[in-house]
């Protein structure tokens, strides 16, 4: 078995491992990031979206009396399916304690801090000549409920509140944003300031500034650990062992399993959503769209259009969506934007979101002390990974091994 020194070990490249990576070699370490299969995560099927206003926990009263509702079906946007397992049952009952009013509302406000500073990077970095892809063309929000005008403005206010920009628009205004609404939109909401990616290249383009200033890709799975006292010594894979004097797990849904791995708990569940790709050469979609019946969003993309949606725990999961959940987010997204009817499929994917049970990532040391978590972003991944990336840089950089960093 061959043996690997690195100033920073990461486990985990999708868009996060890949950013920490990247500027942890920009600074002249050295970086080994481990991954079986790089940038194939939730980085690889998600919406792309940068999008501050939507910086706001999962964690509810609403949606935690819907998922109570629609336990067993997927009759609401947040789902609960059998087989609820040990795990996902301790993870419910925090989820329960996390939708607590007080705790909601600064739970959001420290969100949307994140997410508006991740805005920013993500344009600081292409003014600096790291072009992710990033696109400032906004984001629309469209109703296809009838008199529904009022609720707009009530949920336009509530955003404003915890800082996002935002106005009701009504047919005629969203009509102009994107062309060739269905019927059934009567109004929207719009953000002018968001923003939306292509996340599988956004990700393929932070590796490659990261292999390009030093740092090595190991495509194989770390099964086992090694410690001396409170600090995590190397990682194993099948073929080699990997020293360090820091380690980053940047595993997303996986972080729970990988975790024990290393001897530390770390509580995320893992939501599962869908998406399908579709080929769009004459650009069907003006901007980033999504139902807000159904929360399904449409993201555009380079001769392809996205469509994303479902949050579903528990179940058997897996990586093949259904065909009755593609059927769902193609039929909610026709009602939308009717030309979408006649696209071809290029692709479709299932994957699980890292879920914490208040809607807040972790970002610490937690467990060895030179051992730092960067996940559970849930659906915010691509939207909070500039500032996740900076967060994690600085705990390394001050190097404070011995104690968590909360």
């Amino acid at each position: 078995m061959s043996r690997e020194v690195a100033d920073v070990a990461i486990i985990g490249a999708g868009i996060i491992g890949a950013g920490v990576a990247s500027a942890l070699s920009r600074r002249g370490l050295d970086v080994i990031l481990l991954d079986p299969t790089p940038g194939l995560g939730s980085s690889l099927g998600n919406a792309g979206l940068v999008v501050p206003s939507y910086a706001t926990p999962m964690s509810t009263p609403g949606n935690l009396w819907e998922g109570i509702r629609s336990f067993g079906s997927d009759a609401a946007p947040v789902a609960f399916a059998r087989p609820l397992g040990l795990e996902t049952i301790k993870w419910l009952a925090g989820f329960a304690a996390a939708c607590r009013p007080a705790r909601v509302k600064r739970d959001t406000e420290l969100l949307h801090g994140l997410a508006t500073r991740s805005l920013d990077r993500y344009v600081q970095l292409r003014d600096e000549g790291l072009d992710l892809g990033v696109r400032e063309q906004g984001w629309l929000w469209l109703s296809t409920g009838e008199g529904n005008l009022e609720s707009l403005h009530n949920s336009a206010g509530r955003m404003r509140e915890a800082g996002a920009t935002c106005e009701v628009v009504d047919r005629a205004a969203a009509s102009e944003l994107q062309s060739g609404l269905g019927e059934r939109v009567s109004s929207g909401v719009w953000f002018p300031n968001e923003a939306f990616l292509d996340p599988a290249e956004a990700t393929r383009r932070w590796m490659q500034d990261a292999t390009e200033h030093g740092a090595q890709v190991i495509r194989e799975q770390v099964i086992g650990a090694e410690r001396d006292g409170n600090s995590l010594t190397s990682v194993r894979t099948a073929t080699r062992t990997v020293s360090a004097k820091q380690f980053v797990l940047a595993t997303g849904a996986t972080s729970r399993e990988v975790g024990k791995m290393l001897g530390v708990n770390i509580p995320i569940e893992p939501g599962y959503g869908w998406s399908v790709t579709l080929d769009d050469p004459e650009g069907s979609v003006d901007r980033a769209l999504m139902g807000m019946e159904d929360h399904v969003v449409i993201s555009p993309l380079p001769g392809r259009v996205r469509i994303t949606g479902g949050m579903r725990f528990g179940g058997l999961g897996g990586n093949n969506p259904r065909d009755s959940d593609i059927k769902a987010l193609r039929d909610h997204a026709q009602a939308v934007v009717p030309a979408l009817a006649g696209l071809k499929e290029e692709s479709r994917w299932q994957g699980a979101r890292p879920m914490t049970a208040s809607g807040v990532p972790i970002i610490k040391r937690i467990g060895p002390g030179n051992l730092i978590v960067a996940a559970g972003h849930g659906p915010l991944g691509i939207t909070l990974a500039p500032t996740t990336v900076d967060s994690t840089v600085d705990m390394i950089q001050q190097g404070r091994l011995g104690s968590p960093v909360h």
